[in-house]
């Protein structure tokens, strides 16, 4: 690759050149002048090599008057033929005369625009110096509002290096450190353990002065003799005129007010929230006190009317039954007579059963509790309607777990409450079906004293039957509820069974889909739970 000239060696070359023409032109003009006729005209030949001069080179004028002056006066001497030398003298002289008045017009228009350039580089120099003195205050006010601001910010700032020596901290960041600002300024113990116990990462930091990409943390500063204060450090680079990282800028928010204050809301929530479960249990207690009161007043005034029917009723009943039975004795009575005799009797029956069951449903006494064989229980019970379930052909099936454990509660009454299921059972399946009896081990089957056991014992008796209505599927259970058709029930069968379940502190659910049939589960304790 070729190198390139100086400019001072174009410049010269250029200059050369331009004075090589301006010879070449004036020793043509004297050569026409010695050669050629041109009269009182002769003059302009010289005064345009010095006009060319003053325009191309101006600080050669004079030289260029001398030399054009010297040859016009040398043509005067030895002018041509062909003109007067009178008239050569006054051209000549005429021309002379000219061309020194105009060289010196032209000098002195020279020096007059330098004079003005002067002036003018002059003034220019006096609006530099001026605008760079007004840029130098305004600079010196910026940096003096930069400073105030600096030092005035409560936040803490530093500018650092990216190996950890502080270059400028403010006041904020003076007072965080509880050190002297010449202890934090460059190198030394005070500002290697300050960057230390500012905990900046290292790769995030590596990472940081490579890509210029903020970052931000929070991290606990501990003072020495001082109580722990949590910060929330900014860390950014500052790029220098040339785009390289020239440093790091680190902006720290004390946040120990903001974290003690989300720790007191903290609390102050869960407070709130252990109060507000304390008032939902105390309402969930409260509102199954209110319902057991309703309960009992429901079931004292069921019990008082109970015995009441029972006095006022139960004693004619009992007369009346054991009149028709001994009229029923009598042979010589017509048939018609001895059917109509039956009516009565089994509607007597029947009254003498609700009576029975009011009693049941109010006064009913607490279960005893005993170690039960639930397998062996549900057996009794297929026992006692097998016969009911070949009349009305319904195949009855059990399904009895093996490894079923036994149960804590009252034989008796859980026998009625399985026995009034599978009689509904048989009720809903009047052109036959199929029954199904089935025991197995169940997690969460029960409840006691309020929490759900680990482990119980489940009922299912499932039939095929009618099924019942979904809009009656919670009320089967109310006292007196009944889609039974009348005379066939009272309404208390379900509401006895609940009741008798929950005294034992079990559960019982029930599905059921018209014309696919029903189930009933019930949930009983374990012996071992029930102790527990």
């Amino acid at each position: 690759m070729e190198k390139s000239e100086p400019a001072h060696s174009i410049l010269f070359s250029g200059t050369a050149t331009t004075v090589v023409l301006l010879v070449v032109m004036t020793v043509a003009t004297f050569a026409a002048d010695r050669y050629f006729s041109l009269g009182a005209a002769v003059w302009v030949l010289y005064f345009v090599p010095v006009v060319l001069t003053t325009q191309l080179l101006p600080q050669y004028t004079g030289i260029a008057l001398t030399v054009g002056g010297s040859l016009l006066l040398a043509g005067l001497i030895d002018s041509n033929g062909g003109l007067s030398y009178e008239t050569a003298v006054a051209s000549r002289g005429l021309g002379l005369l000219v061309l020194v008045f105009t060289g010196l017009f032209l000098l002195q228009h020279r020096r007059t625009v330098a004079a003005l350039q002067a002036s003018e580089d002059r003034y220019r120099l006096l609006l530099a110096e001026h605008a760079r003195a007004r840029a130098e205050a305004a600079l010196q006010a910026v940096q003096e509002r930069f400073k105030s601001i600096f030092h005035s910010s409560h936040d803490a700032i530093a500018y650092a290096t990216f190996e950890g020596t502080f270059l400028e901290v403010n006041d904020a960041f003076v007072r965080l450190s509880g050190q002297m600002r010449e202890e934090l300024i460059g190198p030394g113990p005070a500002s290697a353990s300050l960057w230390a116990a500012l905990e900046l990462p290292a790769e995030r930091l590596h990472r940081l002065q490579e890509t210029g990409i903020p970052i931000s943390y929070e991290t606990l500063y501990r003072p020495d003799e001082r109580a722990p204060e949590y910060l929330n450090v900014h860390a950014f680079a500052v790029a220098a005129p040339d785009g390289s990282m020239s440093g790091l800028a680190l902006m720290i928010r004390n946040i120990t007010a903001r974290r003690q204050a989300e720790a007191d809301l903290q609390r102050a929530g869960e407070e709130l929230r252990a109060k507000n479960e304390a008032l939902a249990r105390t309402n969930e207690i409260l509102s199954a006190v209110q319902r057991a009161a309703a309960r009992a007043q429901r079931l004292s005034a069921v019990g008082q009317f109970a015995a009441t029917v029972a006095h006022k009723i139960g004693t004619p009943l009992t007369a009346l039954s054991g009149h028709v039975q001994l009229l029923m004795e009598d042979l010589s009575l017509p048939s018609k007579v001895r059917g109509r005799l039956q009516m009565v009797e089994a509607q007597i029956e029947r009254t003498s059963c609700i009576i029975q069951d009011l009693l049941l449903y109010a006064r009913r006494e607490p279960p005893v509790r005993t170690r039960t064989d639930v397998n062996e229980c549900l057996e009794d019970c297929v026992s006692l309607f097998k016969t009911e379930c070949e009349r009305l052909h319904v195949a009855c099936i059990t399904e009895l777990a093996a490894d079923l454990p036994p149960a804590e509660v009252d034989r008796q009454q859980i026998q009625e409450t399985v026995n009034h299921l599978i009689e509904n059972a048989l009720q809903a399946m009047p052109n036959g079906g199929s029954l199904c009896l089935r025991t197995r081990a169940a997690e969460g089957a029960a409840t006691w004293r309020g929490s759900v056991r680990s482990t119980g014992v489940a009922i299912e008796i499932v039939d095929t039957g009618q099924g019942i209505n979904p809009d009656h599927l919670t009320q089967i259970f109310q006292p007196f509820f009944t889609t039974k058709q009348a005379g066939r029930g009272t309404g208390l069968g379900l509401a006895i069974v609940q009741e008798t379940v929950r005294a034992h502190e079990g559960r019982i659910t029930v599905e059921s889909e018209p014309g696919k049939g029903t189930s009933f589960v019930i949930f009983l304790p374990t012996a071992e739970q029930w102790r527990n």
